[in-house]
């Protein structure tokens, strides 16, 4: 549970990272990456996922969605879109990199396992005891080492692609 709770904030951390950074810098859809303004687009018409809107709605929406384009408005990525819910492992991971657009970082195979322990856990499947019993402690030790070093590799690339500006149409 506390590993996976460090993967989960380690990432959180380092997108908001990202989205801080967009912020400060005054960075406007014009000058995002096209991997954010996709990501960004998708952020803010996801509340027409479901449902039935009216046309008078959804013309308000696009008007409103244009405009700020249009007057080079600073773009805002809110915390709560990140809704992991239990489920990241190095597969989720990567492909947050991708959409995002930093380096991706290889390996991470145990993380399924231990999201897969975590969600055993929270959903009451199984206790501590049952998902503790088969490892040794050597084990658990060399299954920290493995996420530590998987996400200092996520940080060091999160931390390269903000100082590279890889947020923004133009890299540095």
């Amino acid at each position: 549970m506390l590993l996976y709770n460090v993967i989960e904030s380690t990432i959180r951390n380092s997108i908001i990272a990202i989205y801080d950074t967009i912020k400060e810098e005054g960075v406007t859809f014009d000058e995002l990456s096209e991997n954010l303004k996709k990501l960004w687009t998708k952020f803010e018409t996801e509340r027409f996922k479901e449902g039935n809107f009216r046309m008078e709605t959804i013309r308000e929406f696009v008007l409103d969605f244009v405009n700020r384009i249009l007057s080079r408005e600073i773009v805002i990525f809110p915390e709560d879109w990140m809704d992991f819910s239990g489920n990241l492992d190095a597969n989720e991971i990567r492909g947050l990199a991708e959409k995002i657009g930093f380096l991706k970082s290889p390996d991470g195979r145990n993380l399924v396992k231990i999201k897969d322990k975590r969600n055993r856990l929270a959903h009451g499947e199984h206790t501590f005891y049952d998902v503790g019993k088969d490892f040794s402690i050597r084990e658990i030790i060399e299954l920290k080492s493995e996420v530590f070093d998987y996400l200092d590799d996520v940080v060091k690339n999160v931390h390269h692609y903000i100082e590279n500006k890889g947020y923004t149409c133009i890299v540095e």
